[in-house]
């Protein structure tokens, strides 16, 4: 079970991952912003979708500056 759990976690932002990449044209940036959002979706109890939607309205290209 745990090894399932790690898993599971480990591969969660990879399909967000690819959805951000579309819209960017940055895999790298994307798979970042991915993990990012999905760890934070997380501790704060809310859809990755609604945060990556909120992250891709306000900086689509994901400008980190």
């Amino acid at each position: 079970m745990a090894l399932e759990f790690a898993v599971t976690a480990r591969a969660a932002h990879l399909p967000l991952a690819r959805a951000i990449a579309k819209r960017t044209g940055n895999p790298a940036v994307a798979e970042r912003a991915a993990w990012a959002v999905t760890r934070e979706a997380g501790r704060l109890k809310v859809s990755p979708s609604l945060l990556a939607a909120v992250l891709i309205i306000e900086n689509r290209a994901l400008d980190s500056s």
